[in-house]
């Protein structure tokens, strides 16, 4: 009987071992999630911010391509428009006075 109730109490014993030893490793796994988490946001972020300034880069070149081809496209039509002013300039003061003077 004592025997029994000592083989009892043994594995009662290994069962806390077992049990306290299940305790640390599952800190220790959510630590280890903690902490891998926090490496994968970190990651994810610095990914992140690394597009971000790809894609602004490449948005601020398209930006400057698309000025200056409506710089252009202004630049000629403000030459085609002086243009027409000075071929057309004399005629239209004519046309006025003409009107102004009842002519």
């Amino acid at each position: 009987m004592q025997n029994m109730i000592s083989k009892i109490i043994e594995m009662d014993e290994a069962a806390r071992q077992l049990i306290a030893k299940a305790e640390e490793e599952k800190i220790k796994c959510e630590a280890d999630i903690a902490n891998s988490e926090e490496e994968i946001k970190k990651s994810y972020i610095k990914h992140a911010k690394k597009r971000i300034k790809d894609f602004e880069q490449k948005e601020r070149i398209s930006a400057q391509k698309a000025w200056e081809i409506t710089s252009q496209n202004n630049k000629k039509r403000s030459s085609e428009l002086d243009s027409i002013y000075k071929d057309n300039f004399d005629k239209w003061v004519d046309t006025l006075v003409k009107m102004v003077i009842g002519g």
